[in-house]
């Protein structure tokens, strides 16, 4: 029997109920001719005014449009947009794929997607993680995978803590399969109501969400690392992250090259608004605090560079310069005042005792440490499926034998490929565990090396991407495993991501004025860490605005440590760029501000150049270049 067909548990693919009320029929013709119209007009791809319009006719659309779908649902801090775009690759060997490729990804945006796809029986949808109760109680998902959690746009997100609390209450008890990444300590809190999950070692760079246990307050213990002064007062405190949250007595520490507390004399709690001797770091014009007045200059040259960094590459005559008088000291002042680390150094080895997990290690499976499930323990050998109610094994149709080497999979001696540190998998490295209870990194079905994905049976499937860093190998195993749910042969869904070559803008590659440039999206800490990987060592365009889409708060720029670019020509431009500047000084990276996009490339010479734009400055970009394209 066809792998694919005992995959859907009936003896014909799910079909999506043509017998929908009047109302539904109505609303469905109105999001879709909205939709059209915005995009004839050239006002948008209409995902927003056609989702909007249809649910204002019928609040149920959404789910009416879900009814008879077999669907997926993706959602986490980062890494959204792409996992979906690999995912519905992937999910194409089943037929056409309903999707919102743009990224609008609320209600409106899914109830659009849907409208538009018809009678297509399979569904990949982003979803915001605020709205993933509401969107769960309305589509009634097969899947939903778990990407990762972390801070985001302070000004509107929930703390971490509060959104891991908000994702575990609305799956306890949920008749869903769960993908979720085994290396988020704050993700697997988050299933410990479920009974079905899958996990992925998609790993994780970005530490300073999840020193702390969400359960008991204790602090999570990964090997090589300590946890900074935050997490061991937290753990000394005995009170887990929620009932910190409640009293507001939250300690201040800062990642490394970060903030230790917020500057004095800020415009806001831990807002770089104001530095001594600075009004603002905003410019006329600029959202920054009210009666903020900075004359900036055309350009911005730092007065000092690290030793270790090479010499900035010298603009054209055509490029407006000067520099700056007394910017390193205006920003060495707020330094010395706030309690900035200039920069990062690798922590001492934590010890962690005979606690410490291996991925070797036989135990029963861990105590209850959260009501309605388990928390999964360490409990299988190296290459097995973690026994444990929330680490059970891949589907059952998934087995070895319908994936034999003639598919395209390469069995492994040793089942599982020696896996990226990043990404975990058999690699001790990337263990972590609560130090104070049972919650720990569980065993990955998933994981990942240097070219292949290796499912849960040891078979190394070997994956070509065209989307750059080692995150995107992580989002194509995610991939691959929620495919896998609705049957399909990884052997069969690996080559279909090759297809994909950039995601709603995101890496994608044009070329103008002798330059190849690349556009990379980073909207928080982590995002700015994974996109510092992508990015090819050559001149670096950083936009940052500070919109309503993007979060009014630019004080997560001092959690991001920017010395990866330190050695390369920077330059800086947006509504925010003197907010970049401060920081920038204060990591020692020197840098050039420009006005525009078009100064940017007279600025830099023929050849590679790298841009990475927060949300709002990344669309502005784009619309400069298709315009002249």
């Amino acid at each position: 029997m066809d792998w694919r067909y005992r995959a859907t548990g009936s003896d014909t693919l799910a079909r999506v109920t043509t017998r929908k009320p009047l109302r539904a029929k109505l609303a469905t013709s109105v999001s879709k001719g909205a939709a059209a119209l915005s995009r004839a007009t050239g006002r948008g791809d209409g995902s927003v005014i056609g989702g909007r319009l249809g649910l204002m006719i019928d609040p149920d659309l959404l789910a009416h449009l879900s009814n008879g779908r077999q669907i997926a649902l993706i959602s986490g801090t980062n890494g959204k947009t792409t996992t979906t775009r690999l995912a519905t690759a992937a999910l194409g060997v089943l037929g056409p794929v309903a999707t919102n490729s743009y990224g609008a990804n609320m209600p409106t945006g899914h109830t659009s997607a849907l409208a538009k796809a018809g009678d297509t029986p399979y569904a990949v949808l982003e979803t915001d993680e605020h709205y993933l109760p509401q969107v769960l109680a309305a589509t009634h998902p097969k899947v939903i995978a778990l990407l990762n959690l972390s801070r985001d746009q302070l000004d509107r997100a929930k703390e971490v803590a509060m959104m891991a609390q908000l994702w575990q209450e609305t799956l306890r008890g949920q008749p869903v399969h769960l993908v979720a990444n085994a290396d988020d300590p704050m993700v697997v809190w988050a299933t410990g109501g479920s009974d079905r999950v899958t996990w992925v070692a998609a790993g994780q760079r970005w530490h300073d969400d999840s020193w702390v246990c969400p359960e008991c307050g204790g602090a999570i213990a990964r090997a090589g690392e300590t946890p900074p002064a935050a997490a061991s007062a937290l753990a000394a405190s005995g009170q887990a992250p929620g009932s910190m949250i409640a009293s507001g007595n939250i300690p201040h520490d800062g990642p490394p090259g970060g903030l230790a507390g917020p500057i004095p004399g800020a415009a806001g709690p831990g807002m770089p608004g104001a530095v001594p001797g600075m009004p603002s770091a905003a410019g006329p014009g600029m959202p920054g605090p009210a009666g903020a007045a900075f004359a900036p200059p055309e350009t911005i040259h730092t007065s000092a560079a690290p030793p270790n960094a090479a010499p900035p590459s010298t603009a054209p005559p055509n490029a407006v310069q000067a520099n700056t008088a007394g910017a390193a000291s205006v920003a060495a002042e707020a330094a010395a005042a706030s309690g900035i680390r200039t920069s990062a150094t690798a922590p001492p080895t934590v010890e962690t005792g005979s606690t410490a997990p291996t991925m070797t290690q036989s135990g029963p499976t861990a105590p209850s440490m959260a009501p309605g499930g388990p928390i999964p323990a360490v409990v299988a050998p190296a290459g097995a499926a973690a026994s444990s109610p929330t680490a059970q094994t891949a589907p059952g149709p998934l087995r070895s034998e319908t994936m034999p080497a003639s598919q395209g999979g390469e069995p492994s001696v040793d089942a599982v490929a020696e896996p990226l540190v990043d990404s975990g998998g058999g690699n001790p490295d990337a263990d972590w565990h609560c130090t104070n209870c049972a919650l720990r990194r569980p065993t990955p079905q998933w994981t990942v090396d240097s070219d292949a994905v290796v499912d849960p049976w040891g078979v190394r499937h070997r994956i070509t991407l065209q989307l750059p860093g080692r995150v995107n190998r992580a989002n194509a195993a995610t991939a691959l495993a929620i495919a896998a749910e609705f049957g399909v042969p990884p052997a069969e869904a690996a080559p279909r991501l090759a297809e994909v070559a950039s995601v709603a803008g995101r890496y994608a590659q044009v070329e103008r004025d002798g330059k190849a440039i690349r556009l990379l999206l980073a909207k928080n800490p982590a995002g700015w860490l994974e996109a510092f990987d992508m990015a090819d060592h050559a001149p670096t365009l950083l936009s940052i605005n500070a919109r309503d889409p993007d979060g009014l708060d630019t004080s997560w720029l001092f959690d991001v440590d920017f010395s990866p670019l330190a050695g390369r020509p920077v330059l800086i431009s947006g509504d925010r760029a003197f907010d970049l500047a401060v920081r920038l000084e204060v990591n020692g990276v020197p840098f050039t501000h420009v006005r525009s996009f078009a100064q940017a490339l007279a600025a830099t010479p023929p050849g590679r150049l790298e841009v990475i734009a927060n949300y709002t400055a990344f669309q502005d970009i784009r619309a400069e270049l298709d315009r002249v394209n």
